[in-house]
């Protein structure tokens, strides 16, 4: 099992003052336990998305999960390369996928409206397939930075 952090990241749009250009954050998930058993539970966490400003914003969301380390010298890098060099026998799917959900509905969100003083729940939740290789050990019991999540948003006054 290992620990791992996704990283958040907000930008705004010029021009609007009361929210900073650029702002990082670190959302720390439970440990990812691969493989998993059926008792294992998901290594998942939420955060609230909140405006806080006096007019609309439109908020884009994109998720991009890194890639975990695999083992030197095993069949496992040699397919990590291959998959990095886009090469014949690359896996179909990345080894770490991670979903952002709303919290309520547990559906899959990349964009939402927000009015002022709205806020989103929203769920990070990493997984890993159980074909997927295992992750050298020296990976295992340390925090990880598993991905970013990039928020982007577009701010219209309110009428």
């Amino acid at each position: 099992a290992a620990a791992g952090a996704a990283a958040c990241e907000e930008g705004e749009e010029e021009g609007d003052d009361k929210v900073p250009a650029r702002a990082r954050a670190a959302l720390v998930l439970p440990p990812l336990v691969h493989p998993a058993l059926p008792s294992t539970p998901p290594c998942s966490a939420w955060f609230s998305l909140y405006n806080s400003s006096g007019g609309h914003l439109t908020v884009d969301l994109a998720v991009e999960a890194s890639d975990l380390p695999a083992r030197r010298g095993g069949a496992s890098s040699a397919v990590a390369a291959a998959a990095a060099d886009g090469g014949v026998g690359a896996p179909a799917e990345r080894p770490l996928q991670l979903e952002l959900l709303s919290r309520a509905a547990h559906t899959p969100v990349s964009t939402a409206k927000l009015a002022p003083g709205e806020t989103l729940d929203l769920l990070l939740r990493a997984h890993v397939p159980p074909s997927a290789p295992l992750p050298p050990a020296a990976a295992i019991g340390r925090p990880l930075l598993l991905g970013r999540v990039a928020v982007t948003a577009s701010y219209a006054p309110a009428a």
